[in-house]
């Protein structure tokens, strides 16, 4: 099974690592909207995010606000993972609620949190529930059977 992980940017760090430690027996295309500065030897493919408008693959995660709007854009995908890495909206200097609130309670995603607390939030925030994922836990995410994506 193919899948598709859009990301900001894939830096060093926690998220890097745990798409690094599952990409054994997995077909991962990771697109980056910013720079690619990681191993060469990491497991998976990585592409410029900008080639992702052209993606026709079925499951995809984006991971972070512009990523999601990444995904979106994309009018052949129909429904996608939304796995909220981090609470960005939090800490944004400029908050543009609707410019938010179409990110968050965009139709095509389904919401995957990393937390009870992080879904918490969200749902009080966006008014839109989430199911709950530690450790971005891929076989999770893309295997639960009550959501159906791309189908």
């Amino acid at each position: 099974m193919e899948l598709a992980i859009v990301v900001n940017n894939l830096s060093i760090g926690q998220l890097s690592y745990l798409i690094s430690k599952q990409a054994k027996n997995k077909n991962i295309i990771v697109f980056s909207k910013e720079s690619y500065t990681m191993n060469l030897n990491n497991g998976f493919s990585v592409l410029s995010a900008f080639e992702f408008l052209n993606y026709k693959g079925k499951n995809v995660i984006a991971t972070d606000i512009e990523s999601c709007k990444v995904v979106v854009s994309n009018p052949a995908i129909e429904k996608f993972y939304f796995y909220v890495w981090d609470l960005e909206w939090m800490r944004l200097e400029s908050f543009d609620y609707e410019e938010m609130s179409d990110v968050y309670r965009n139709e095509k995603s389904i919401l995957v949190s990393r937390s009870e607390r992080h879904a918490l939030a969200i749902e009080q925030a966006w008014n839109k529930k989430s199911l709950i994922i530690e450790d971005f836990d891929i076989d999770k995410i893309i295997g639960d059977k009550n959501v159906k994506i791309n189908i």
